[in-house]
């Protein structure tokens, strides 16, 4: 195994955590604090797809990682899970968000809702899989 090759991997992967969970964090931030509904729809629209670059970065290097090391155990089976949970999460918010424009206050909560639940995800996953190394 070159330890150098899987330095810069999973350099890749910490980066592309590190980068989901301050983008969340930041739509996040921005449903508090961003009271215009116009500026707040811009907004979620510009970062969350950023989100989704960094979720399917995570996803791949971690893959690829997991097949070119050998390396499937149930650390890799919970971050492909959270992974996806990520996923659905976004997906349902951007649904809901697109049927309900009139309705921006109920839009908040489920944004809300769904960014502290992804984030809570992120922090457990780490945490997680942290303590098991």
């Amino acid at each position: 195994m070159d330890d150098k090759f899987y330095d810069i991997f999973l350099n890749a992967h910490i980066l592309s955590i590190v980068m989901m969970f301050i983008f969340i964090g930041k739509n996040l931030w921005s449903t508090y604090n961003i009271k215009n509904d116009a500026l707040y729809y811009t907004s979620i629209r510009k970062f969350t797809p950023i989100i989704h670059v960094f979720n399917a970065m995570n996803i791949y290097v971690g893959m690829t990682m997991a097949g070119f090391y050998h390396l499937f155990n149930i650390e890799v089976i919970l971050m492909s899970i959270a992974s996806i949970m990520i996923i659905i999460l976004e997906a349902k918010r951007h649904k809901f968000m697109k049927n309900s424009m009139r309705d921006m206050d109920a839009v908040r909560v489920v944004a809300t809702k769904n960014y502290k639940i992804e984030l809570a995800i992120v922090i457990v996953v780490y945490i997680v899989t942290v303590t098991i190394i």
